[in-house]
């Protein structure tokens, strides 16, 4: 229809409730599905950076395929403690809470911790949480019934953000927010 020949393209949910923008610098915790982490890396393009930590060495070689197979550029490597990254080099993090953890990071307060450490001041973490079982997902895909995010909002206080919140809850996925103190 040429009444929408000239709408804007939408962005990508994700891309809308991080606020993520060119040139900036995004790590993920990602887990199997790695879409979102990859539509922030193609908004940060070549003069920002992607960086996501996965859980094991075959989830990695996975991401890189997929970050190609998405022409996006995005480094990657296994989660480990304490964080392969250095201090103050990141804008935003992105974390899959749906991702099993073991060892050091089995804590998402450890894990929190080390974000932080990464993060510049003012910077930001989502952290993606499921909804609850059961939760019906009406129209537009929003959910009935939020997930219960208290005990999270909690860990990231305890790790040292401030602001926590739930942001979003959409698609059967509630988006928390916190961000490094300034």
């Amino acid at each position: 229809m040429a009444l929408f020949r000239n709408a804007r393209p939408q962005e990508p949910l994700i891309v809308s409730i991080t606020g993520v923008r060119m040139g900036h610098h995004i790590v993920g915790v990602i887990g199997s599905h790695p879409g979102p982490f990859l539509e922030m890396a193609a908004k940060v393009g070549i003069t920002g950076g992607a960086y996501a930590l996965t859980t094991d060495a075959g989830a990695v070689s996975r991401l890189q395929a997929a970050a190609a197979a998405h022409g996006v550029l995005v480094d990657a490597g296994p989660l480990a403690s304490p964080l392969p990254l250095p201090d103050a080099s990141f804008d935003l993090a992105l974390v899959d809470d749906r991702v099993p953890r073991d060892g050091a990071h089995a804590s998402s307060v450890a894990l929190f911790t080390e974000i932080l450490r990464v993060l510049r001041r003012g910077g930001r973490i989502i952290v993606a949480v499921p909804a609850p079982a059961g939760a019906f997902t009406g129209l537009f895909g929003l959910t009935s019934k939020p997930p219960d995010v208290q005990p999270l909002l909690d860990q990231l206080r305890k790790a040292g953000f401030t602001a926590a919140r739930l942001l979003a809850s959409r698609g059967g996925v509630g988006y928390l927010e916190a961000a490094r103190p300034m």
